[in-house]
């Protein structure tokens, strides 16, 4: 397994890979994505062996000649260029002699049947580099090396003395000699207490099962810079070891997993992380073991292969790809819709009758249903009752509701009746604030605009959010915005929030780093400055929850300022800006939504445009855009559909159709589509379409 693809050998010789393919690592001749295994062709004598790393591929063939694909930045296809290739070549410089290969981020080496280890690409050992554009062999570790090993900047050598010897980064201590002191040249692990019979690298860690089937492991964010012994799995057969994801395989067939748990990677059908060894239960007999970055296999006792974890560029193999590239339908939303609004990983709708319904993630209970827990399709909050007239959601884990008494009522993170700061179960009404007629929410903080065009913020204020002239951290009840005249309308984000005036100006306030404010600089300002640049025709704003806010004009113009690393302003550029630009090539626009890296706009005809980081196809132009940021708008495929409003969240995208249906593309994850999909799998799942 590399970081996003996978790769299988099946049982008569044939070769198959799927996930990611960027950079040509799935070696199919092609560069897209493929959520189902396809077969790649190499001419020879049958493969035996795959390594996999980062974007790179790699094939030893019975004949020990070498062949490898995808990735080639720092040369580790040792084809004597640095160009990507979709196709697998033909490793030169080795001959026919390799016993073994392993792949590391941008190098690569083998152990030759004569004992010898070679290596080339880029290997970064932190001061210290080497960049090797053909196989060279590796000094001094002699003509008696039994395994090797390859981390993503680090390279381990098993002898047949049961010695290890490691080389490369050594920043968490990962060579394992005691220090945490980078080399270029093989250095000696020390404290193992036995011979060593197998050894792995990881990330920052390496690992070596001992004799008695002891398993001991080193380096990581631990800093163990000597091998310390994992008590909890003896008799320990096989590691794989990811990113931040590692798996071992015990003799007796089971497995468990430790590391990061926020795509279900450990199998243990949870979402939370261990640094201790769970066990995977729904796999039995297991006769090998990999890992990605957040997605691990294991082959079963009855030789099938089962995949979980995350699925975002099809890695699982399962033809299922938690990304919807185009506009898709809603299809458990029962009553039309008549407001959206997105939080972090979720969405929320207002319905016709009055009612609220929200999907996705929930884990600061921004759902509003009770205890923690995502669901894969919308849920009604039932403690508001029927009456609802606006809802608004934050950037992290904060949504409110505007009833029809004027009253506005929160939940998840954001402060209650009582002034508390923390995780609220169910909508709570706010405290200390007369009638408002509208209601917006950021991270942490919200605002409510009254009848008198004054605006009342509470909550978090260490950036100056609230707007009232401090940076206390909390406020627990609202304070008033420190406006010069009415406001007709507010927008809130993480960490900033704007007035659209009465007069037609656009006024904003609270952090500032990217210049999101708009007013030429990046101060944070805890009382509202001007977006002088828009004069007096605005009449709508959107902030990101990531640095950039847009704004619609009375012509029908859409202007972005603040971060553009994503092409997220839509002016053509990259470049970010503290002054609003125009989003190139778009007219008519009657609203506007920033999302996370991506923003979307509604124009007068129901078309929606959308512009920037696309890699979960959150643009919605369909799967040949997918993983490609543009820098002007691109139109949402969805032939026939008249949209009024757009919400972009951070990797996914929902409309509502004049008709009141919801359509959502993007990230499927944490259950964004509503259709049942998580977007990942907890535990094992069966793999579709491979022999």
């Amino acid at each position: 397994m590399g970081w996003h693809h996978t790769c299988a050998l099946a049982s008569d010789g044939s070769l198959w890979c799927w996930g990611e393919n960027a950079s040509g690592q799935l070696g199919d001749g092609t560069w897209e994505i493929k959520a189902s295994p396809v077969q790649v062709a190499i001419p020879g004598s049958g493969v035996v062996e795959l390594a996999a790393s980062g974007d790179t591929t790699c094939a030893l063939e019975r004949d020990g000649s070498l062949w490898c694909w995808g990735d080639n930045a720092g040369g580790q296809l040792a084809n004597q260029t640095f160009t990507n290739s979709a196709s697998p070549n033909l490793v030169s410089g080795l001959g026919a002699a390799v016993a073994q290969v392993a792949v590391g981020v941008d190098h690569a080496c083998a152990r030759k049947m004569d004992g010898s280890v070679w290596c080339w690409g880029y290997l970064d050992a932190g001061t210290a580099t080497s960049l090797v554009s053909t196989p060279a062999q590796v000094a001094g570790l002699g003509n008696d090396t039994v395994s090797v090993a390859a981390g993503a900047s680090h390279v381990c050598a098993l002898k047949t003395d049961g010695t290890i010897y490691c080389w490369g980064n050594n920043n968490a201590g990962q060579l394992g000699n005691g220090s945490t002191i980078s080399s270029l040249v093989p250095t000696q692990v020390i404290g193992l207490d036995q011979a060593a019979s197998r050894i792995y690298a990881g990330s920052d860690e390496s690992c070596a099962i001992v004799k008695d089937g002891s398993l001991w492991c080193w380096g990581s964010s631990a800093v163990n810079t000597k091998p310390v012994l994992v008590a909890s799995l003896p008799d320990t057969e096989e590691v794989a070891l990811g990113m931040q994801l590692s798996c071992a395989r015990k003799r007796d067939g089971t497995l468990a997993c430790w590391g990061l748990n926020d795509h279900g990677q450990l199998g243990d059908g949870t979402l939370h992380p261990s640094d201790q060894p769970v066990m995977v239960a729904s796999v039995t007999g297991a006769k090998q073991v990999a890992v990605g970055e957040a997605t691990a296999c294991a082959i079963d006792a009855t030789s099938n292969l089962r995949c979980w974890g995350s699925n975002d560029w099809g890695q699982l193999g399962t033809g299922n790809l938690p990304v919807q590239t185009e506009p898709r339908k809603v299809p458990s939303l029962k009553t039309p819709a008549a407001q959206l609004a997105v939080s972090f990983a979720s969405y929320c709708a207002r319905l016709t009758d009055g009612t609220v319904s929200c999907w996705g993630q929930s884990y600061y209970i921004e759902l509003g249903y009770g205890p923690q827990g995502d669901t894969s399709g919308p849920v009604p909050i039932s403690a508001l009752g029927s009456s609802v007239v606006q809802i608004a959601a934050g950037s992290v884990g904060t949504t409110c509701a505007l009833l029809s008494d004027g009253g506005i009522w929160c939940w998840g993170m954001v402060s209650n009746s009582a002034g508390v700061f923390d995780r609220q179960l169910a909508p709570s009404r706010v405290a200390g604030l007369p009638v408002a007629v509208k209601v917006a929410a950021g991270w942490g903080h919200a605002c409510g605009r009254l009848g008198d065009g004054s605006v009342w913020c509470w909550g978090r204020n260490d950036d100056g959010e609230l707007g009232n002239g401090t940076t206390s951290f909390f406020e627990p009840l609202p304070t008033q915005v420190k406006l010069g005249q009415p406001a007709v309308e507010v927008a809130s984000s993480s960490v900033h929030s704007c007035v659209r005036q009465a007069d037609g100006t656009l006024w904003c306030w609270g952090a500032n780093t990217a210049g999101q404010l708009g007013d030429g600089s990046n101060l944070a300002r805890p009382t509202p400055v001007q977006v002088a640049a828009l004069g007096s025709d605005v009449r709508q704003v959107s902030p990101s929850s990531h640095l950039h806010t847009c704004a619609r004009l009375d012509n029908g113009t859409a202007w972005c300022w603040g971060a553009n690393d994503y092409g997220q302003l839509g002016n053509g550029t990259a470049s970010s800006s503290s002054v609003p630009v125009k989003v190139a090539g778009l007219s008519n626009v009657v609203q506007v939504s920033a999302g996370d890296f991506h923003t979307c706009a509604c124009t007068s005809d129901g078309a929606v445009w959308c512009w920037g980081w696309n890699g979960f196809g959150q643009l919605g132009s369909g799967v040949a855009d997918l993983r490609k940021a543009t820098t002007t708008p691109v139109r949402a495929a969805a032939p026939g559909t008249v949209f009024v409003e757009v919400c972009a969240g951070p990797d996914s995208t929902c409309a509502r159709a004049d008709d009141g249906s919801v359509w959502c593309w993007g990230s499927r994850n944490n259950g964004l589509q509503a259709d049942g999909q998580l977007g990942f799998s907890p535990s094992g799942v069966g793999l579709a379409g491979c022999p």
